[in-house]
């Protein structure tokens, strides 16, 4: 799952989503804000002003899919090196002819509303633009005055156009008469709860993947809206019963601090997150998350992609929701009766949309203890994925002793000194084993050898093409991880694993480093370093027969500062890097062979139980636990009739309901505390710590009820199905031997097989029988 969400992420269209999305969010703001406005004044008696702050409010909401657009087909003309006007033109045009024949305009300025368009269009048109220089690749590096890229412009999107046209004719799909392609729910009943939590469901959705869901929904919620007003309005004048579910229901229950119920994470983040970047955050975003304003935290925490947080994203809402109608139909408290607007503050909505009612107030502080409550172990899962991933495969290397060597060459600018440290600290790396300490000693040790003010060590992942920085060390602080995507040639690293050459630079900036990778000023970035003018550079690719494993890099915030003797240097302490990370990962992997051999020789391969070879081992770790309050349980499972069944249905169905029986013991008797063995060919050895008679007897009468529940046919039986005879037995001292114990045991299976089999039997060990 992470891996497909990484690679959902790392897509550039819905990454220019999101970018978008977050470019426009002023003027959600100010729409918000302008309505909120307008409601005030209408309380407070300036009908005129209310009534152009609220239109001012809507027309700017009614703009928002245009500028989408707009922004979006920019981003897109920019990712493909295109003229933005190019890809702006046809896609306005696009968009406007089919929203106006599809009947898809907005009320009070009649502009196109609909936002699956809006992003369809600009990548279309993209496209379009791109099949059409590579039909004619040399107009598109072709220099042109001003009036001949205009026209050029014009053919371009005359190509534009007529390719969807052509489109729509092949699949029978023509501008007059368009499919609704508007995102809204279908028929949900606006008094039904079910049909409440999907449209919380699918609202909430659309934020994990960065699409603001109160946005694209609009048309619903302004359709349930109307209903509630309509309701509102019957129960003032005619005293009609107000339905539970309505637009403010949603807002004041459902959406505490935004979607989500986000308020819920940013006190989740400021109560209990030991990470100072969280708590700076959530209180950044509460003053906006008391109005219901959830984009900072969606958009900055984040929330999107993030396959830990979107759990409780959308868990929360749908827990309030129901929470909620529970209390107003049983009666706790009293159904939502008037309009508010959703940026209204916590607490004071509920009480305003409740005629000045206290129990909404208290049942919405309940409500946002629930979702801190369902938030905080998502939120502390996600530092401890963090913090783990910090530190995963970030070599650490134990430099101890190398400090007499640091004063010695405190003063040293020969290269054979150099050598000397850079030698030792290679003798380090390629024994080194330990990953858990930072690398703080490394760049402090460069600093030594040449002028080094950051110093960083990326692995490789070939897979995915991307270098991951666990720990990028400047002279000022540590970077948090990142990783840079070598797919695309915009930074040096990139360079690095594409030639796998080493290089230096005395005089980079963003214009050489753009004339160095042959692109645009503002598509590349130096990594690390940098200030306002040149800077010095070393990076290294750290390889080993053929293999790259990462890449290395040392920098300097002056110009012109290395020499070849320093890249030498650097060289030499990349082949040893190389030698060290190899090391590590044969380690790693010769730890992981030794598991799935272990796993090999104490498994059954049939069943996944342990095998009898690993019984010995089991029983020595049980006998540790025996006491005089927590017995040993040991219990014997006979399939009854199970050469019977193997006779007369064959040794692969027996082997079946070998597999199925072992599934339901591991079920039913889970480790650590129970240990499953095959201790023959129909026979089971169950070991279990720290337990009781009754208990056990209790398991065993439940395994007894579920084998019923399943009934598997044995004609061979005379109960017509497989049954089990099962004994145990409970040890309370630890003196009997192996063999003493599997003999008590098995004496009480034998005495159930001859009562009749289909049953259990649990006794107390005595101590004297074993004296």
């Amino acid at each position: 799952m992470m891996k497909t969400f990484n690679k959902i992420v790392d897509n550039d269209y819905i990454a220019g989503i999101s970018n978008v999305f977050i470019t426009l969010l002023p003027v959600s703001l100010v729409s918000a804000f302008s309505t909120l406005l307008g409601q005030g004044a209408n309380h407070l008696g300036y009908p005129t002003l209310s009534y152009w702050l609220s239109r001012s409010g809507s027309a700017m909401l009614e703009l928002f899919p245009v500028l989408l657009v707009v922004y979006y087909s920019q981003f897109l003309a920019s990712k493909h090196q295109l003229q933005r006007v190019m890809v702006i033109i046809p896609t306005v045009f696009l968009y406007f002819t089919v929203s106006e024949n599809w009947g898809m305009s907005s009320e009070l300025l009649s502009l196109p509303s609909n936002y699956l368009l809006a992003i369809i269009f600009p990548i279309f048109s993209c496209l379009m633009i791109n099949a059409f220089y590579r039909g004619l690749p040399k107009y598109k590096n072709t220099t042109r005055n001003l009036l001949e890229e205009s026209l050029h412009t014009v053919w371009v999107c005359l190509f534009v156009i007529a390719a969807f046209i052509v489109v729509c004719s092949a699949t029978s799909v023509v501008l007059a008469k368009g499919p609704d392609v508007n995102i809204q729910l279908p028929t949900l009943d606006p008094h039904s709860i079910v049909d409440g939590v999907i449209y919380e469901v699918v609202r909430n959705l659309l934020w994990v993947f960065g699409l603001n869901g109160h946005l694209v929904l609009a048309a619903y919620k302004q359709e349930l809206f109307q209903l509630s007003n309509q309701a509102i309005e019957s129960y003032r004048l005619y005293g009609e019963a107000m339905p539970i579910l309505s637009s403010s229901f949603y807002d004041i229950y459902a959406g505490i601090g935004g979607a989500g119920n986000t308020l819920c994470l940013a006190l989740s983040m400021l109560l209990f997150s030991k990470k100072g970047t969280h708590r700076k955050l959530a209180l950044a975003v509460l003053p906006l998350g008391i109005f219901n304003i959830n984009e900072p935290i969606i958009y900055g925490l984040p929330i999107m992609f993030n396959p830990i947080l979107i759990i409780p994203f959308l868990l929360t809402p749908v827990i309030s929701l129901v929470i909620a109608f529970s209390a107003i139909t049983i009666g706790l408290v009293p159904v939502v009766s008037e309009t508010i607007n959703w940026m209204t503050p916590v607490f004071l909505s509920g009480y305003l949309a409740t005629e000045g009612a206290f129990a909404p107030v208290l049942l919405q502080f309940v409500l946002v203890c629930v979702g801190i409550a369902i938030y905080t172990p998502f939120l502390r899962a996600m530092n401890s994925k963090q913090m783990q991933k910090s530190k995963e495969k970030v070599f650490i290397y134990d430099l101890i002793g190398l400090q007499a060597q640091r004063n010695e060459l405190k003063h040293a600018h020969s290269l054979h000194q150099n050598l000397d440290l850079i030698n030792a600290i290679g003798e380090r790396l390629s024994t080194s084993d330990s990953m858990d300490k930072p690398a703080m000693d490394i760049f402090r040790d460069m600093q030594d050898v040449i002028q080094c003010d950051a110093f960083a060590i990326g692995l490789f992942d070939k897979e995915t093409n991307h270098v991951h920085y666990h720990q990028f060390i400047t002279a000022d602080e540590q970077v948090p991880p990142f990783s840079v995507d070598c797919n695309d040639i915009n930074s040096l690293t990139a360079l690095c694993v594409k030639d796998k050459q080493a290089f230096f630079e005395n005089s980079l900036s963003q214009q050489a480093l753009a004339n160095k990778l042959g692109k645009p000023k503002e598509q590349v970035k130096i990594i690390g370093t940098h200030n306002r003018g040149s800077i010095s550079v070393i990076y290294a690719p750290i390889e080993l027969n053929g293999e790259l494993l990462g890449v290395v890099t040392c920098q300097s915030q002056e110009g012109e500062e290395y020499k070849e003797f320093h890249f030498s240097l650097f060289k030499q302490l990349a082949s040893y890097l190389a030698v060290g990370l190899k090391n590590l990962q044969q380690r790693e992997q010769l730890n992981k062979q030794k598991q799935e051999l272990h796993k090999l020789a104490t498994t059954d391969p049939l069943t996944q139980l342990y095998n009898r070879q690993s019984l010995s081992q089991l029983m020595m770790e049980s006998r540790k636990q025996i006491c005089a309050e927590q017995s040993l349980g040991m219990v014997l499972i006979d399939i009854d009739y199970f050469k019977q069944y193997n006779d007369s249905y064959g040794h692969i169905p027996g082997d079946k309901l070998l597999t199925r029986l072992a599934e339901l013991f591991q079920e039913l008797f889970t480790e650590p505390e129970c240990k499953v063995i095959r201790y023959g060919g129909d026979e089971v050895l169950i070991l279990v710590n720290h337990t009781e008679q009754r208990w056990l007897a209790q398991k065993l009468a439940q395994l007894k009820e579920r084998l019923a529940q399943v009934e598997i046919e044995n004609q061979e039986s005379p109960f017509g199905c497989v049954t089990l005879s099962v004994g145990a037995v409970l040890f309370s001292d630890a003196q009997p031997s192996d063999s003493e114990m599997i003999h008590r045991v098995d004496e009480v299976l034998y005495q159930v097989k001859r009562s009749g089999r289909n049953n259990y039997l649990v006794v107390q060990a005595q101590k004297k029988a074993f004296a």
